[in-house]
């Protein structure tokens, strides 16, 4: 049996990558096979695991319900002393949505001396190439008297 090989990533093609793919491969130790298999997979899906007779393994969720109530708790403080917008609800749907045109709407709509905390907001932009996609934990905006935001 030949062995398959991984088709090398195209470089007119936007390539993805997400925080918690760095995070991974820096406690890797820097793995360059992590890095690679885990850019194959997200330009190309799984279906090529199979090819070498394994399947991808799910990894678990990193907070546990303490991290749970954790977030709930560190929301309603911040609630209480101002206003918040939580996307919580929103990043637990299947699938990838970033919400880069609520939070400019968000920022446009915001009036001066005014701030607001975003709660796990799903970002994303494009830059030379590349797909960077993330969550932030926490986001805050103030309106400027200057008609200008500061994060």
């Amino acid at each position: 049996m030949t062995e398959p090989l991984l088709q090398p990533l195209s470089e007119s093609q936007t390539k993805t990558i997400v925080p918690t793919d760095v995070a991974r491969f820096v406690r890797l130790g820097q793995c360059e096979r992590f890095l690679r298999f885990r850019l194959h997979e997200r330009a190309h899906g799984t279906g090529f695991m199979g090819e070498y007779g394994v399947r991808a393994q799910r990894i678990p969720a990193l907070f546990p319900r303490s991290g749970q109530e954790f977030e709930d708790r560190i929301e309603g403080e911040a609630a209480e002393r101002g206003r918040t917008v939580s996307f919580r609800d929103a990043a637990k749907t299947g699938g990838w949505t970033d919400i880069n045109a609520e939070i400019v709407q968000l920022a446009r709509s915001l009036p001066a001396g005014e701030s607001v905390l975003l709660f796990q907001p799903r970002v994303s932009a494009d830059v030379d190439g590349w797909r960077i996609r993330g969550r932030s934990t926490c986001c805050g905006w103030r309106a400027t008297m200057m008609a200008g935001w500061a994060c």
